[in-house]
């Protein structure tokens, strides 16, 4: 089976847990991975690859599986909370969007951003969102910063001679 390729009891238990939360089906030695996986790891792994929120539902899909209450209630508390997070952050884009529409800016979500747009009802959790990324014409870059800044939006560095974008990424905005 392709899971045995990896060679890490604790990275097999996260991608077991993975599959499960998107529907897949999970063999008897990926349960008996997760199962005897320690905690700690589980925590570590699945937190370094943004991967916690997902834990929580690969868990709901196997509920007869008997995994430390701690850390379904970790799990369960990262979803949750993120869930929240993302949906401020939903409601943050499309204020913006409303502004920038406003003045006829045309702007394109990218990033985490898409998330928030294409999520189902309820999925809101399944990604970890830093920031919302827009990307605008060149042309229009003034238009919509003044947009914004009118709007009660400010550079998030106090000196604009602190930033400098070697991405062709503008100073980030913030409210």
């Amino acid at each position: 089976m392709e899971d045995r390729l990896c060679h890490s009891l604790n990275h097999r238990a996260v991608l077991q847990l993975f599959r499960a939360a998107h529907g897949l089906a999970i063999s008897p030695a990926g349960r008996a991975d997760i199962r005897n996986a320690a905690g700690e790891d589980l925590v570590r792994i699945s937190a370094a690859h943004g991967l916690a929120p997902l834990m929580a539902d690969g868990l709901d899909t196997l509920a007869d599986l008997e995994i430390e209450r701690d850390l379904q209630i970790f799990w369960q508390e990262m979803r949750d909370g993120n869930r929240q997070r993302n949906l401020k952050m939903k409601a943050q884009l499309e204020a913006v969007a409303a502004i920038l529409s406003g003045e006829q800016v045309p702007a394109v979500v990218l990033k985490g951003g898409c998330t928030l747009v294409l999520a189902a009802p309820g999925q809101f959790h399944r990604r970890f969102i830093g920031d919302l990324d827009l990307l605008v014409a060149e042309a229009d870059l003034d238009r919509a910063v003044s947009a914004l800044t009118a709007s009660g939006y400010r550079n998030f560095y106090a000196d604009d001679e602190f930033y400098h974008a070697p991405d062709h990424h503008d100073a980030p905005l913030v409210s």
